[in-house]
This record gives structure tokens, sequence and C-alpha cells, in this order.
């Protein structure tokens, strides 16, 4: 699984084959997928990834956050690829990195990372062990 990005960006993590993308998206629910045979991850997993992104945008991490407004994004997964809209994609490597793509200003990613992180704290049940 690939993203092809236009134009090209130099984040290195967002150039690399992917196991997992997740695209979230102001008023809609988050988006997720996985690289073919790569098995579905837990909600753990995909908050302590949100929770990660969420302090490298707040620190506008330079090594695996890029802002830009106006890039157009195709997902390459197998044979298929579809064009992607998000105003914010979280991509983790084969390698395990994790990069960000975020389409808007800083305010609006803070924003979107947030919205990310409660609602994926919303699917874990807190109250068993």
């Amino acid at each position: 699984m690939r993203l092809l990005i236009d134009p090209p960006v130099s984040l290195v993590q967002l150039n690399q084959d992917l196991e997992l993308l997740m695209l979230i998206r102001d008023e809609r629910m988050p988006e997720i997928f996985v690289a073919e045979g790569v098995p579905h991850p837990d909600r753990h997993l995909l908050l302590g990834i949100v929770q990660t992104v969420a302090v490298r945008v707040e620190e506008k991490d330079p090594d695996s956050v890029l802002f830009s407004k106006d890039c157009s994004v195709i997902l390459e997964r197998g044979t298929e690829s579809r064009p992607v809209q998000a105003d914010l994609i979280i991509a983790r490597s084969l390698a395990g990195a994790v990069g960000a793509l975020v389409n808007a200003d800083h305010a609006d990613g803070r924003r979107m990372c947030r919205r990310a992180v409660r609602w994926f704290m919303g699917t874990i049940r807190l109250d068993i062990p």
C-alpha cells in the first residue's frame, strides 16, 4: 500500500510502503485501511498512534508532520487506486514509522487531532482491565 502525493513531499514516512492508513475527517467517522495480509489493528494501538501524532502536530515536528493545504493524495492498494480526501492523514510504514499529512493549518490540525483522540478513546472501555 502506498500514497501518491502531488506535489511530492519530502516526509520519508509518507513515501514508504505502508501497513496502516487512517483518514480523519471533520464530522465523520475515521476510515482505516490496512495493507493486504496485515491484520486489523486493535483499538489500543490506534489510540496510541493518534496520541503520538497529536503530540507531534502540537509541537510541529518537521520530521514526522507535514502541513499542506494544496496537495492531492491517491491511495494505491494492491491493484486499486483511489483518491483520498481528509483533513488529517496518518500513515504507519511497514517499518513502524508514523507520519502525518495535515491538509490544514496548525490550529485546524490540532483540532482534528483532539477530535481523533476523543473518538478513539471512546472506543475503549476503561472499566474492563
